[in-house]
C-alpha cells in the first residue's frame, strides 16, 4: 500500500463515487453504455479510470436495463475551471449483434451528494 500525495500541500480534491444505473425508453431493450469523464487542466487524476462501457442487459420487455456500473475517480484540483463533465453514450444491441447508437447526452458532474438523472434522447 503507498498513500498517495498531493504535490503542494493544500492542494483540494475531487471524489466522484457512484454507478451508473440503468437505462429505457430506447427502441431496443438491450442496451449498454460507453462513458467519459472529460475534465480541464486544472484537474489532475490520482485514481480511477476516465472512461469505461458497461455490460450488455437483456431485460424483459417492460423492464428496464440494469448495468449498476461503479464510477470511483479521485483528482487533485487547483481551481474550479474545468469541472469534470460525463459523457454518455447508449448503445442498442439487437438479434443479431449489430449495435447501433441509441442515443447520446452529457452533464457536468454535480457538486451535491444525492441521485442525479440525467435524460438522453435519441439522435
Amino acid at each position: 500500500y503507498k498513500p498517495l500525495t498531493t504535490q503542494r500541500r493544500g492542494m483540494a480534491e475531487l471524489h466522484v463515487v457512484g454507478q451508473l444505473l440503468g437505462g429505457d425508453g430506447f427502441q431496443r431493450n438491450s442496451l449498454f453504455c460507453k462513458w467519459s469523464i472529460d475534465a480541464g487542466p486544472n484537474f489532475r487524476l490520482l485514481q480511477g479510470h476516465t472512461s469505461g462501457q458497461t455490460h450488455c442487459d437483456h431485460p424483459n420487455e417492460d423492464e428496464p436495463a440494469v448495468w449498476a456500473h461503479p464510477l470511483d475517480l479521485h483528482y487533485a484540483l487547483k481551481g474550479f475551471d474545468g469541472w469534470p463533465k460525463l459523457l454518455l453514450e447508449v448503445w442498442t444491441v439487437d438479434q443479431f449483434g449489430r449495435c447501433e447508437l441509441g442515443g447520446y447526452g452529457c452533464c457536468v458532474v454535480p457538486t451535491s451528494s444525492g441521485m442525479h438523472e440525467v435524460r438522453i434522447r435519441p439522435p
